[in-house]
């Protein structure tokens, strides 16, 4: 198993663990209103974090799943995804507590974690 299949398998679990299935059901009228809007992703412009946030976000993000024979972190759009989920629904308390990791990991890097070697 390989760190993504392990991702895959835990994302699997813990959803499968927390929600019923009812919970998922759309009515059609939903379906279709849903199937109309633009992609969450696309709407929102990035914003939230400095450029240098941003660089370190997608390093460490491709540290965790690197591209290999299949895309990686980055190819991926995870730190486009992270930004987003940190500006839009994370709670003050929750976004201070990243936000505060984020400069603890910067500041141990020297100010600038994407500029440490990989290995």
């Amino acid at each position: 198993m390989n760190r993504r299949e392990l991702l895959q398998c835990a994302a699997i679990l813990a959803t499968g663990a927390t929600v019923l299935p009812r919970g998922w059901a759309l009515s059609g009228e939903q379906q279709t209103f849903l199937a109309a809007q633009p992609n969450y992703i696309d709407r929102h412009p990035l914003t939230f974090f400095t450029p240098l946030q941003r660089h370190a976000i997608a390093a460490m993000a491709e540290q965790v799943i690197p591209a290999t024979d299949t895309p990686g972190a980055t190819d991926a759009g995870v730190g486009r995804f992270i930004e987003l989920m940190v500006a839009d629904w994370f709670n003050d308390e929750e976004r201070q507590l990243f936000m505060d990791g984020l400069d603890q990991v910067q500041q141990l890097a020297k100010g600038d974690f994407a500029a440490l070697p990989l290995a």
